[in-house]
């Protein structure tokens, strides 16, 4: 789903709780944005949520998607 997100022109941000996963992810697709978040627990929601609206004000759309374990 974010490839196609991407294609279309939008900015597309994934969180996951591994820098070096995301790393990943990015070298794959330059262009998308990537959050280091453990949304499993209260704190890493709220510093999630502090983070997204202070990079990216204009949001507008949050998908979650549960991958993994």
């Amino acid at each position: 789903m974010d490839e196609t997100f991407l294609n279309e022109g939008h900015v597309v941000i994934i969180c996951g709780r591994t820098k070096a996963t995301l790393n990943e992810v990015k070298k794959r697709f330059p262009k998308i944005n990537t959050i280091v978040a453990d949304v499993s627990t209260q704190t890493g929601r709220e510093s999630l949520t502090a983070e997204i609206t202070s990079r990216f004000p204009k949001l507008n759309v949050l998908i979650n998607i549960k991958l993994g374990n």
